[in-house]
């Protein structure tokens, strides 16, 4: 049974005294187009539902390893600081650990999808050291800092900073023993 309320955007009753709706909510739509789940009757009016040939396009982002710290409002005032037809923002069941979580952002636009899509990543600058399977940390500053990780032929213990505003990568210190596929945390400090 769909268990949230019923929101819909638009109604009206046709010429021949049907009930007719415009819905924007996925969910729903996609409950209502098996007719098994259709009451029979409702305030002892009959119900004989039309099924739609094919559902209608959706317009939906996934956003996967968002980390349980990010909650669905700070996503969602991101996005709608940048976009105009944000609709819904969820954690999908089933996707969730103790530590991250996929995020369903449904748009009512498909132009803003494109926009998104197409504008999340900036180049800059290549680090020094080449390497996969290691931790980026946004620092308190605005810079990155990169460490560990697994080079072309052996974990490695360098670490790099990036500048973003520049695009600049440094190195820095190193850590005490190299790794690969660890993990990292900022720490804030209060006066």
């Amino acid at each position: 049974m769909f268990s949230k309320p019923l929101l819909v955007d638009l109604w009206w009753i046709d010429p021949q005294g049907n009930v007719q709706m415009v819905i924007k909510t996925t969910e729903l739509y996609v409950y209502l187009c098996k007719q098994e789940r259709h009451p029979k009757t409702l305030n002892n009016t009959t119900i004989i539902p039309h099924l739609p040939a094919h559902l209608p396009p959706q317009h939906i982002v996934l956003i996967k390893y968002v980390k349980n710290l990010v909650t669905n409002d700070d996503v969602k005032d991101e996005l709608n600081s940048r976009f105009e037809s944000v609709f819904a923002i969820d954690s999908m069941s089933g996707a969730t650990n103790e530590r991250s979580r996929h995020v369903k952002i449904e748009f009512l636009q498909k132009n803003e999808i494109d926009s998104l899509l197409n504008s999340a990543w900036t180049n800059i600058g290549s680090m020094t050291s080449t390497r996969y399977l290691h931790t980026a940390s946004t620092l308190t500053n605005g810079q990155v800092l990169v460490t560990g990780g697994y080079t072309s032929s052996a974990a490695t213990s360098g670490a790099e900073l990036c500048d973003p505003t520049s695009g600049n990568w440094t190195t820095t210190g190193s850590l005490h023993t190299a790794r690969y596929e660890n993990t990292a945390a900022t720490f804030w400090f209060l006066d």
